[in-house]
């Protein structure tokens, strides 16, 4: 009799994000017509870890068929040789086959999330910056899902996409941000369009989010610092800390409105040179931020801090070497 080797056909998906790894086998032959419903059918697969499964012989109804799906030690896709056999049983044709052997060399890159903050405005998001393009794999979709736990609300956010806003009720607010990242990627390798892999990567990444304290507030900081006890610096470097709170203090004070942000962030960037933790979480709303302060004309003034370096008009202090 003959076979029906030349009408059989299946695709494979490995799908990685279910809570147990599985093949999904798909029939996808074009039988002659009249004989599907009386054929028999099962699938033998062999992974690189040399382990083989039969499935049981079944009706191609009732395809497609499932079978485990072992990972590495890694958690990803084992990588190496794979063979798969497609065996067809019908009363009047000789059992037939059909076989598809497959490389994978599949190595997905590290999940990044990463956040864009502007408190003064203010506005918050966190975004997958994840590079999902990997070479011999063609991207076909991606599905995220992010949760996102507000510590001081004890309340969680969730939402879809490459980025969500950090909003909760219309508001941002004074708090560490917890965020989850589940994303599912169904990759075909290039040249091969009966293979799909459905790929799972997960990231986590805290955010402190802030609300920026005004002026006065900052003013206060400062001279409390100039009064607290030794930060464990020389003498000469007390004396450069004292000299550029001082000079900032004066700046604010002068009414140099128009400076107060720069004041602003360089204030919190020689706090942190110092470690010290200037601010606690309150859980507060975060509302915009004005630099306002009734006066007008600029004056132009250089801040920087670059590594433990202070620059002030052209001025260089090293901090805390």
């Amino acid at each position: 009799m003959a076979n029906l080797n030349q009408y059989l056909n299946f695709s494979v998906l490995m799908d990685k994000s279910l809570s147990v790894p599985k093949f999904i086998l798909t029939d996808t032959s074009d039988y002659p017509t009249g004989i599907k419903a009386d054929i028999m059918a099962q699938y033998v697969i062999m992974q690189p870890d040399g382990i083989s499964v039969t499935t049981s012989l079944a009706p191609v109804s009732e395809l497609p068929v499932i079978a485990n799906l072992r990972l590495n030690s890694q958690n990803n896709f084992q990588r190496g040789d794979y063979k798969i056999k497609y065996i067809v049983k019908h009363f009047d044709y000789d059992d037939s086959e059909s076989n598809y052997e497959y490389s994978l060399d599949f190595r997905p890159n590290q999940t990044n999330i990463n956040f864009d903050v502007q408190p003064f405005i203010p506005q918050a998001s966190v975004i997958d910056t994840t590079s999902y393009s990997l070479e011999e794999y063609t991207v076909s979709e991606i599905n995220r899902f992010w949760s996102v736990k507000i510590s001081e609300l004890n309340t969680t956010i969730s939402g879809t996409g490459i980025k969500i806003p950090l909003i909760f009720a219309g508001k941002y607010y004074d708090s560490r941000y917890e965020a989850t990242l589940t994303a599912t990627i169904d990759y075909s390798k290039t040249g091969d369009g009966r293979l799909t892999l459905r790929d799972l990567q997960n990231g986590f990444r805290k955010l402190d989010l802030f609300a920026p304290k005004c002026i006065d507030t900052l003013t206060e900081m400062v001279n409390s610092l100039n009064q607290a006890p030794s930060c464990g610096c020389s003498k000469t470097q007390e004396a450069n800390f004292t000299y550029a709170f001082s000079l900032l203090s004066a700046f604010i004070n002068a009414g140099k409105c128009n400076k107060y942000q720069q004041a602003y962030h360089l204030l919190l960037e020689l706090y942190k040179v110092l470690d010290i933790d200037i601010t606690k979480h309150n859980g507060e709303e975060i509302k915009p931020y004005s630099f306002y302060c009734g006066c007008g004309s600029e004056v132009s003034y250089g801040f920087k801090v670059n590594n433990k370096l202070l620059i002030i008009n052209g001025n260089k202090i090293i901090i805390n070497a």
